[in-house]
């Protein structure tokens, strides 16, 4: 049962247990057109979905996760000490070579937890 069937179905059945201020029976009213309003009106979003509030081991997000995101950073490059006398240094004279080079790196864990707690509080309010 659906999150809409089991609201529609709460509803009918404290419409089946009440009666209004004049006794008259709500069977009166359109009970199916009221819980269908009621339903729609408090049914999240169809973009949203179930999602566990933390990422684990356990809960197999770990193994998913881990080492799918990369960020590049700069870092010293080992082989470049500009003596000019080495094999490395002989070998690039004529090319442009930098001091730094860039590598790409996973993302830390507790990272990509903290991205992901911070998404949860905030579509949890």
């Amino acid at each position: 049962m659906g999150n809409r069937e089991l609201i529609e179905k709460i509803v009918l059945d404290v419409l089946h247990m009440t009666e209004d201020h004049n006794n008259k029976c709500v069977h009166d009213y359109d009970y199916v057109e009221i819980s269908k309003n009621i339903a729609e009106r408090i049914e999240p979003p169809i973009s949203l979905t179930n999602m566990p509030p933390e990422l684990t081991a356990e809960n197999g997000a770990k193994s998913l996760l881990n080492g799918e995101f990369k960020e590049s950073i700069e870092v010293d490059n080992p082989e470049y000490c500009d003596c000019g006398e080495c094999h490395y240094c002989e070998d690039i004279q004529d090319e442009d070579v930098s001091d730094t080079i860039t590598i790409d790196v996973p993302v830390q864990w507790t990272t990509i937890k903290d991205i992901y707690r911070k998404i949860v509080d905030h579509y949890m309010r």
